[in-house]
């Protein structure tokens, strides 16, 4: 699909009490957009902000043309935000962003990318500090997840990325309550190219990873909620703890035989038991986490409601024109 001037852009972000950022973002993101394309659109999907977001958005509506605003009706988790976005966005391209720490400077660069072909254009961070311990299981996440996913996961890929039409469609017919936008674009495929920049953060003092048990949680959920893997590996337990146990009887057995006074090894009774009911428990945690998913996935609900949607006041002149351009299209 080629990038012009009438090309239709959607950036879409998320907020999460940003009202003290929300300003510089649309003004930055306004900047980059307007000397390049006649349309564009600003999607913001407000996570149910408990600060002024709400009535900082109102009053940029009647500054700034073409935002698109939505709200949450009660606070979900980012991936469902972003989700909520894509399926009420417009563009033919979709650039996600995260407000506090993408820099809209850097939007031209992906839809160079898009330009040449490329129907997902990703950002790729530059090198960041990061804590030992943080680190290590970042690694040990990207390890476990190559083994366990049928899809490589880029471990510097960040949510900073461009989206043709078609991949947004693609997405947005996944209807998995549990979701990952890094893991559905691999899934959906399409051809991929990588754009490196550095991210810098908006609010001073601001850290640009999630906490440590954000991560792992993250993790464990990405990979219960899309590989099998783990639940055959409790069955394989399953059978090692099993043949243990055979193996145990039958030296019962052979000594109860062989020896006519068999003294009672309460360490071995104990050392045994303890170890089969550490299969067991494994087992079950890993079950238990299988059901969990099975549960919410056959909920029959959406994924997410609206309290409330408004645009900016002077997006209307251009409404016509959107219009008859997507059914050109």
């Amino acid at each position: 699909m080629p990038v012009n001037e009438d090309t239709l852009i959607t950036i879409l972000t998320v907020l999460d009490n940003d009202q003290d950022l929300l300003e510089e973002f649309v003004a930055e993101t306004s900047t980059v957009l307007e000397p390049q394309f006649r349309y564009y659109e600003i999607v913001l999907v407000d996570n149910h902000s408990m600060d002024a977001t709400a009535a900082k958005v109102q009053q940029l509506e009647k500054t700034y043309a073409n935002l698109h605003y939505l709200r949450l009706s009660r606070r979900y988790d980012s991936e469902t935000a972003f989700a909520a976005g894509l399926e009420n966005s417009l563009g033919d391209y979709v650039i996600v962003m995260d407000l506090r720490s993408d820099p809209p400077a850097a939007i031209p660069k992906l839809l160079a990318e898009a330009a040449e072909g490329y129907e997902v254009v990703i950002g790729e961070r530059s090198p960041e500090p990061r804590g030992h311990f943080y680190g290590w299981i970042e690694r040990a996440f990207y390890r476990i997840a190559d083994v366990c996913l049928p899809f490589k996961l880029h471990p510097n890929a960040s949510y900073f990325r461009c989206l043709s039409r078609q991949v947004v469609n693609s997405i947005t017919r996944i209807r998995n309550k549990s979701r990952y936008l890094k893991y559905l674009n691999e899934v959906v495929g399409f051809e991929h190219a990588y754009v490196l920049y550095t991210r810098k953060p908006r609010r001073a003092g601001h850290s640009l990873q999630p906490s440590t048990f954000e991560a792992i949680a993250s993790g464990v959920d990405m990979i219960v909620s899309h590989s099998a893997v783990p639940l055959r590996l409790a069955a394989f337990l399953g059978v090692v703890a099993s043949f243990l146990s055979v193996l145990y009887f039958v030296y019962i057995l052979i000594v109860s035989l062989v020896k006519h006074k068999v003294a009672e090894g309460w360490i071995t009774t104990n050392a045994v038991s303890t170890m089969l009911f550490l299969f067991l428990f494994l087992i079950l945690t890993v079950l238990s986490e299988y059901v969990a998913r099975l549960l919410e996935e056959t909920k029959d609900r959406p994924l997410y409601f609206l309290e409330s949607e408004s645009y900016s006041s002077t997006i209307y002149y251009k409404k016509d024109m959107i219009e008859h351009k997507l059914n050109v299209d």
